[in-house]
């Protein structure tokens, strides 16, 4: 009996002592994330987003959430977000906060582009990457040969990319070239690509192909955002790539 007193003595005392070493510990996690999402939204930074779903146990059954993923690339940061497992407008201001970052880059999510004048000094940019993947698709699938010439166009301001990376030019240097006459012969015929195949006359196209032509023309001054300043990338790939596991 006395040594079965004892141990249930020792299992009452645990219990508080471990409660009190997880709260303290929290104080100094607490501050260390606030620390660190600071670093990742200071002043001026290029923050690269992306979002994923997971499956939340609550009341018994599990249901769909979100959890938002923050890179800094500059500052090697890379913060992940739950607020609620919601991935509306009020979340990402929630995240935000007044923080004032240079750009914001994403996926073509209308959350990300339309945040009304909360972040009306950001620069938005939409992520290539997935642009190219829509008329990827559409042209495996949809056999759409339309996409197989858009494509190409695409696969030369990649190629113009993978050079600048590879002669390792500095971002003033990437500026320049990115503005150069042979990106700009670039980009006027995927302009003109993209009008005609949206134009009244066109005739009907499948549904994978519209979809890509949506995303282009929707978002297309915030996919060629990253012509603006050589610091800018062309995809979203970095945070894609943190998200993914």
């Amino acid at each position: 009996m006395v040594v079965r007193v004892r141990r249930e003595s020792v299992k009452r005392s645990v219990k508080p002592r471990l409660i009190n070493w997880l709260e303290k510990g929290s104080i100094h996690f607490c501050g260390l994330i606030t620390y660190l999402k600071n670093t990742c939204l200071e002043k001026d930074s290029i923050v690269n987003c992306d979002e994923t779903w997971c499956r939340v146990k609550g009341k018994g059954c599990y249901k769909k959430k979100y959890i938002c993923c923050l890179v800094n690339k500059l500052s090697k940061v890379v913060i992940y977000c739950y607020e609620d497992g919601s991935r509306g407008r009020d979340a990402l201001k929630h995240i935000l906060g007044d923080s004032q970052v240079k750009a914001l880059r994403s996926d073509g999510y209308n959350v990300y582009m339309y945040l009304d004048d909360h972040m009306v000094d950001i620069e938005h940019l939409c992520c290539m990457a997935h642009a190219r993947a829509n008329f990827k698709y559409a042209l495996e699938r949809g056999d759409d040969k339309d996409a197989a010439f858009i494509l190409e166009l695409i696969g030369e301001l990649y190629k113009q990319e993978c050079e600048y990376e590879e002669g390792k030019l500095s971002a003033e240097q990437i500026k320049l070239c990115r503005n150069n006459l042979k990106t700009k012969d670039i980009i006027i015929k995927l302009r003109s690509k993209l009008d005609a195949l949206l134009s009244e006359n066109h005739p009907p196209r499948g549904e994978l192909m519209e979809k890509a032509l949506s995303y282009m023309n929707t978002f297309w001054f915030q996919l060629f955002a990253y012509l603006n300043e050589g610091s800018y990338s062309i995809n979203n790939s970095i945070a894609e790539r943190f998200i993914r596991p």
